[in-house]
């Protein structure tokens, strides 16, 4: 009975260090949220690195750390949040191809002359990462809710696996 469970364990260990994959990515874009009245626009410069780790052949966990500063006419805003995440690939490995996921964590949001404030944020995305070699594009839409307010979220990232 103990060679069994040796020997369970030792399948077990194996299957997840041979199947430990990990992915670093960065996105980094301007974006005109808005445009007021007067046609000024509301510029949202967005930065964002994340982590993610293969756990199984279709499931990962990761987190993303993301900074946003943005400028209307008369105020400015600064956001920043770290968020834990899990992804399924429905149709591939994990890392690869189609993918859903889901998060959750922590943000602080402070807008010119209103208190800073913590938020909790809760997202849901979907998306494609489409390799070349170890490096990849990421395309990914995203709806976020506490993330300085509830919105629609695209995504391009890049980076690289090891």
């Amino acid at each position: 009975m103990k060679k069994l469970i040796v020997l369970v364990v030792l399948i077990m260990c194996a299957t997840v260090v041979f199947a430990q994959t990990n992915a670093v990515s960065l996105d980094v874009y301007p974006a005109i949220v808005g445009i007021d009245q007067s046609g000024n626009g509301l510029l949202r410069v967005n930065v964002g690195a994340g982590f993610e780790h293969a756990m199984s052949r279709n499931l990962s966990i990761g987190a993303d750390l993301d900074f946003y500063l943005s400028s209307w006419t008369n105020y400015s805003q600064v956001f920043f949040g770290l968020i834990g995440k899990g992804r399924y690939y429905p149709a591939s490995q994990a890392l690869e191809g189609f993918f859903l996921g889901a998060g959750t964590g922590v943000g602080f949001s402070k807008v010119t002359n209103v208190d800073s404030k913590l938020n909790l944020i809760i997202e849901i995305e979907a998306g494609y990462k489409i390799m070349f070699s170890s490096l990849f594009v990421e395309p990914s839409i995203a709806y976020s809710y506490g993330r300085m307010w509830g919105s629609w979220k695209p995504g391009l990232r890049a980076g690289f696996c090891f």
